[in-house]
């Protein structure tokens, strides 16, 4: 994804989380909790640290439209050049359809943000990066 921020090593990285639970139901099975406990486990491998103010939780909220009230919080704090890194469990956590992936994707990295998917499929990891080349016209 996107290496030209002016970061000199992973200790001066701003990283945040984003995680979703699309129902009540999953929200009390703790589906939330397991997310941000595998993304935390992944950014303290990277040699970074997720703030308390930078984890961005919509629980019970469905990923099929971009009104969601921490994603709102997350593009806000993206679009004021507030972070660097996004880390999300995966790209259907993010937002349920890949024309909605591609946008988020496209509008964080246009912040200069890297995201951060830990569970995808090559080709699902591709595709975001893919949409917004092809939104530049490369």
């Amino acid at each position: 994804m996107l290496t030209h921020n002016a970061i000199t090593n992973d200790h001066d990285i701003r990283a945040a989380l984003y995680a979703r639970a699309s129902t009540a139901q999953q929200a009390k099975a703790g589906a939330i909790d397991s997310q941000v406990e595998a993304i935390l486990e992944r950014a303290r491998h990277d040699g970074v640290t997720i703030v308390p103010e930078a984890r961005f939780l919509d629980d019970g909220r469905g990923g099929a439209t971009l009104a969601r009230p921490a994603l709102q919080r997350l593009r806000d704090l993206a679009s004021a050049s507030g972070i660097d890194r996004l880390y999300v469990l995966c790209p259907d956590r993010l937002a349920r359809t890949f024309p909605l992936q591609a946008v988020l994707v496209e509008e964080l990295q246009r912040c200069t943000v890297e995201v951060v998917f830990l569970n995808s499929a090559a080709d699902d990891n591709d595709r975001p990066s893919t949409a917004a080349r092809a939104a530049e016209g490369a």
